[in-house]
């Protein structure tokens, strides 16, 4: 929510809280305090302003769109109860300038200021009519004149000050959307060198993860025996004299480990079953 809508918001509530009260009193001294509660346009332009009132604390898009439509509503109402008032041409220049600042006439400005125009020029039609028909076109087209006359006096007079902002708002808007885009690539690389980091940790997991010497037959003898080599290595003769067994049953214990594990020395053997633990009667 921009500080704009939030000072527009309460601008219109003040002014328009004011007028119901000016209303209310203006009625009251004629008609009596009784008679004025019971006016229909006391409570319209107090709702009004209670509604552009919350517009100034909301953060939706949708409270822009009713802060600019809310004067051309008054607007609309002022001019049908009297063509010639002073609110109702002064409404409708509010409420294109507040579209413009909000940013709802960037896309299609030419046809969104011609339905602008044309829907003034109809109104002003209608509303003169009932009046004086003969000439109610002049005074539509008078309308569209006026405001046109005022939008193009402001425009030259503040049209370096508008230059400025135009081109600061460019860049800004390419500014961030390089960053999007900067965003985006760099979101993508992380998600890319993440699947690849998930990978690499499931490849270490599995490697450091205990060989299944059950699933190959390895029996309770055979463990003793595999225990041995990798806590302790050595050769054959060394192994029999720590387990107290003859040298060539620890040979004929590795020749079967090998054919189960599938390898075809020691070392290798060795590497396969790094990750095993081991008690003191074979594999934990």
């Amino acid at each position: 929510m921009s500080p704009v809508q939030r000072r527009i918001g309460y601008l219109f509530a003040s002014v328009g809280f004011a007028a119901a009260a000016v209303n209310l009193l203006s009625i009251a001294a004629g008609a009596g305090f009784v008679a004025a509660l019971q006016y229909f346009r006391v409570y319209l332009v107090f709702l009004f302003s209670l509604l552009i009132l919350f517009t100034a604390r909301l953060r939706f898009g949708f409270a822009r769109w009713v802060q600019t439509f809310l004067p051309l509503l008054v607007g609309t109402i002022a001019v049908f109860d009297d063509y010639e008032s002073v609110y109702g041409l002064g409404l409708y220049a509010v409420s294109f300038i507040i579209a413009l600042k909000h940013g709802l006439l960037r896309r299609g400005f030419k046809l969104k200021l011609g339905v602008y125009l044309a829907y003034i020029f109809i109104t002003v039609i209608l509303a003169s009519a009932a009046v004086d028909p003969d000439y109610s076109i002049g005074r539509g087209i008078n309308a569209v004149l006026y405001l046109l006359l005022v939008g193009i006096l402001l425009f030259f007079i503040y049209a370096d000050e508008l230059k400025k902002y135009v081109a600061f708002s460019r860049r800004q808007t390419a500014y961030i959307r390089r960053l999007k885009r900067e965003q985006k690539r760099k979101s993508r690389q992380f998600q890319e060198r993440l699947a690849d980091l998930t990978e690499e940790v499931e490849g270490y997991r599995k490697e450091a993860e205990p060989f299944d010497l059950d699933s190959r037959g390895i029996t309770a003898a055979e463990k003793r025996v595999l225990r041995a080599l990798i806590l302790y290595g050595g050769s054959n003769v060394e192994l029999s004299q720590r387990l107290g067994i003859s040298r060539s049953t620890v040979k004929a214990h590795l020749a079967s480990i090998f054919d189960k594990m599938g390898v075809d020395n020691r070392w290798a053997l060795i590497d396969l079953c790094r990750h095993n633990r081991w008690d003191d009667e074979g594999e934990a």
